[in-house]
């Protein structure tokens, strides 16, 4: 059995009710780890916090198939690890993504794309009070301390709202060891509010959607990886397009249309988890990401 055909048969048999055949990968449903309040990830960029979310919670590099240029999985050239997590006790969506690449260049991005209430459809319909407001997704730099890009990571928001980072319902921290334009690791956090409605007037017109436990949401991404092209080029480049777009929901409208999202499963918490093995913050160094290696 698949982990992706297990983890759909774990929330069936927790009585759920859904068709799962909507969003994709078809049939597919990826469980969505559960902090306790009060023990949800700090943002730095480290992420020592998930080295207790089990196995099943993780997709993992054969899971991200190239679905715009067709490149061969090759962990040499891309390997990545990513989880998507969450608490009801501060209402937030967590991921972290562990990212060793051959090539980092400006551009390379993570994309996420979150449909909150799992009604699907259009998320950028054209209009700038509607765009980015059922559904919105975020583009967050892997690259960073990059000499084109600054030392600080940089990130986006499709749509009007700009206030997102400021108000806490958008943010995001990494580290990275290795060679720009050579190897190199990203270590990547984001936390993200789930919302119904985002007006760009501000948060006090604004809809936060309250998740519960059980239930279904649509998540997309994917890394978009420039290894010849680029988004920012150095003297005497020119830029072309990304190189592979790597992609958990295989769909290719899932950027922009939350019709094409996967299916995340909120989990329970989870019982077998030792909560008080969580690192300290003097704990939660470089070293104790290294001692633990990278994508086995």
């Amino acid at each position: 059995m698949t982990r992706r055909i297990a983890t759909a048969a774990v929330a069936l048999t927790l009585g759920l009710a859904v068709n799962i055949s909507a969003h994709s990968p078809e049939g597919a449903i990826f469980p969505a780890f559960q902090w306790p309040a009060g023990l949800e990830p700090v943002l730095d960029g480290v992420g020592s916090e998930y080295d207790i979310v089990p196995e099943a919670y993780w997709q993992t590099t054969e899971q991200f198939p190239d679905t715009q240029g067709g490149r061969e999985i090759d962990a040499s050239n891309f390997d990545a690890k990513a989880t998507v997590t969450y608490s009801l006790g501060t209402n937030r969506l967590y991921f972290y993504s562990q990212v060793f690449d051959d090539i980092n260049r400006p551009g390379d991005t993570w994309q996420i794309l979150l449909d909150a209430d799992h009604s699907g459809g259009e998320c950028y319909p054209g209009d700038e009070r509607l765009d980015g407001s059922q559904c919105y997704q975020t583009e967050t730099y892997n690259n960073i301390g990059d000499t084109l890009l600054g030392s600080e990571i940089v990130h986006f928001f499709w749509g009007a709202a700009t206030w997102l980072p400021e108000e806490g319902w958008y943010n995001a921290v990494a580290t990275f060891e290795g060679d720009h334009y050579g190897p190199g690791t990203t270590w990547l956090e984001i936390r993200l509010a789930p919302t119904d409605d985002i007006n760009p007037a501000g948060p006090g017109e604004s809809i936060l959607h309250e998740m519960q436990e059980n239930n279904i949401i649509g998540i997309h991404y994917n890394w978009m990886d420039y290894d010849v092209g680029c988004r920012q080029a150095r003297e005497g480049e020119e830029c072309g397009g990304w190189d592979a777009f790597y992609n958990l929901s295989q769909s290719d409208i899932g950027f922009r249309n939350a019709d094409g999202c996967s299916d995340f499963f909120l989990s329970p918490i989870d019982e077998s988890v030792d909560f008080g093995a969580i690192p300290s913050a003097v704990e939660a160094t470089t070293w104790g990401r290294l001692k633990a290696g990278f994508v086995n």
